[in-house]
């Protein structure tokens, strides 16, 4: 991947993968994962739907624990469709091909608020399972933002030889 020259990369000790940061400057990193358990970038469950209109009001589910996964669960009063369960999010998907592999990419709908990153499902199989990859940054400024999607179009996977 080519990043500028600004950006350094530090090395994470992974315990089932092989993970990593990019420091992008002293307030922001980059982390990334390549393994069996990769994020899939996928914006938080939307549950409790209830179809009665009150006005279309949102507002976080504190009710529940945050799940491990960072998983938002949300409450909505309003009639539940996918129209206005577009409105809640904070990011857009878009699937593209980098490297003969199928990613999606997140970005915030709204720049500096949310994920910007790549998601590829499977690389390649190790053992049973395939190999995912995953490469985001969050609340990046509208410059990182742009720096972090060129970098990304420049991804190569290479597997190593056993």
């Amino acid at each position: 991947m080519e990043v500028p020259k600004n950006w350094k990369r530090v090395d994470v000790k992974g315990i089932d993968s092989f993970v990593g940061r990019i420091d992008i400057d002293s307030a922001k990193s980059i982390g990334f994962n390549m393994g069996w358990y990769c994020d899939n970038l996928e914006e938080g469950k939307f549950t409790d739907y209830y179809n009665i209109d009150f006005g279309n009001v949102y507002i976080p589910d504190t009710s529940k624990k945050r799940a491990t996964d960072n998983t938002t669960y949300w409450k909505y009063f309003g009639k539940a469709d996918r129209a206005t369960i577009a409105k809640v999010k904070r990011q857009v998907s878009v699937y593209t091909n980098i490297d003969q592999y199928r990613a999606k990419i997140v970005t915030p709908k709204v720049t500096g608020i949310g994920i910007t990153g790549v998601y590829i499902d499977s690389l390649w199989k190790a053992g049973d399972s395939p190999e995912g990859f995953v490469l985001c940054g969050e609340n990046l400024t509208f410059k990182q933002q742009r720096q972090l999607l060129s970098a990304i179009k420049t991804l190569r996977f290479y597997q190593k030889s056993k």
